[in-house]
């Protein structure tokens, strides 16, 4: 690790990228990706800072600061004191780190990577509320607006198919086989169902 040129400013480069990728888990499914690559890196910078001869505790504020940006992403908050505060951290931490080793291409990356950081705090945020926005995709939740075709119908209750698949349905509207039909609602397995031009007043009863 000692072989490593501007070791300090090795580690926190690592630090850095393991903030974005750890922030990005956060705020965006990665199944584990990310935060494992982000774990990684923490590993490595944490190997190189203790091959060094000057403190790391100053790390500690930076890690500070990336922990309040994932609470704020999580949390969806817009908070500007939060943002600074994160970034005031980041950047005290890193700068420090940079002052006691007497690194100043790390004081560079320091105030480098904490703008770098405040700046793409917006996007993320919004990225990740269009995301916890978007209507469910899973479960029975998703199939409420989906049209299909009633493959089989007696009185107030038949199968229709689906995107293919065939669903238990019931509807308090007049249905015939092959008529086409929207999801209104459901209940257990069962959607509910309406004709597709009398959907509006379906939903408004």
């Amino acid at each position: 690790m000692g072989s490593l040129p501007d070791a300090p400013s090795v580690v926190l480069a690592a630090i850095t990228l393991a903030a974005i990728l750890f922030l990005v888990e956060v705020a965006l499914p990665t199944f584990g990706v990310a935060g494992l690559s982000a774990l990684a890196l923490v590993v490595l910078g944490y190997a190189v800072a203790a091959e060094q001869d000057h403190p790391w505790w100053p790390l500690l504020l930076a890690a500070a600061g990336v922990c309040l940006w994932a609470v704020l992403l999580f949390a969806r908050r817009t908070s500007t004191w939060g943002q600074n505060a994160a970034a005031g951290l980041f950047v005290s931490g890193g700068v420090s780190y940079g002052v006691v080793a007497a690194d100043p291409l790390t004081v560079l990356l320091a105030l480098a990577a904490g703008a770098a950081l405040f700046f793409s705090f917006r996007p993320l945020l919004a990225r990740t509320t269009r995301l916890y926005d978007m209507p469910q995709q899973l479960g029975m939740e998703a199939l409420i607006g989906r049209s299909g075709v009633a493959a089989r119908w007696e009185a107030d209750a038949g199968s229709v198919r689906l995107d293919g698949s065939l669903w238990n349905a019931r509807s308090r509207s007049p249905i015939t086989t092959g008529d086409e039909v929207v999801v209104v609602g459901y209940a257990g397995l069962t959607v509910d169902v309406a004709l597709r031009q009398q959907r509006r007043s379906f939903v408004s009863s």
